[in-house]
């Protein structure tokens, strides 16, 4: 597997999105996405994205990426409008993939950027998120 820089990440040059694939709730397909997460790591694929957006991936994402947390670099995005509701957002995603630290987290299609980018950026500065970015038409 070839390998870039991502700040100071190597992370794989191929990535495992979770838009729909991970937007399960049966144990069936829980199970398949664990399938999913596995072959990932067998095949030296190390960077996951998804996001709050995503329905339920963030969630199949902890479940799925439980005990493998140090091999895996994680991204996600907050996705609203509004400072408390992104807080909450930004939150949940922490609580749904069961981590206390995400290597990347992006504000979804710029959607209210300027209120949300002050909020991640105190996290970077508490150590719970190792980048920030907005993610969209300019970033």
């Amino acid at each position: 597997m070839e390998y870039r820089k991502l700040g100071n990440l190597q992370v794989s040059t191929i990535g495992m999105g979770t838009l729909r694939t991970f937007d399960v709730t049966s144990d069936a397909d829980i199970a398949r996405s664990q399938e999913i997460i596995d072959s990932c790591l067998a095949n030296d694929v190390n960077f996951i994205d998804t996001a709050a957006w995503y329905g339920e991936a963030e969630k199949v994402v902890g479940i799925t990426t439980g005990g493998l947390r140090d091999q895996i670099h994680l991204a996600t995005k907050v996705r609203c409008q509004g400072k408390g509701e992104g807080e909450t957002q930004i939150a949940r995603s922490f609580e749904l993939m069961n981590t206390d630290y995400i290597e990347l987290f992006q504000v979804h299609n710029m959607i209210d950027w300027q209120t949300h980018l002050p909020t991640l950026q105190t996290l970077k500065d508490e150590g719970k998120i190792g980048m920030l970015r907005r993610h969209g038409n300019d970033a």
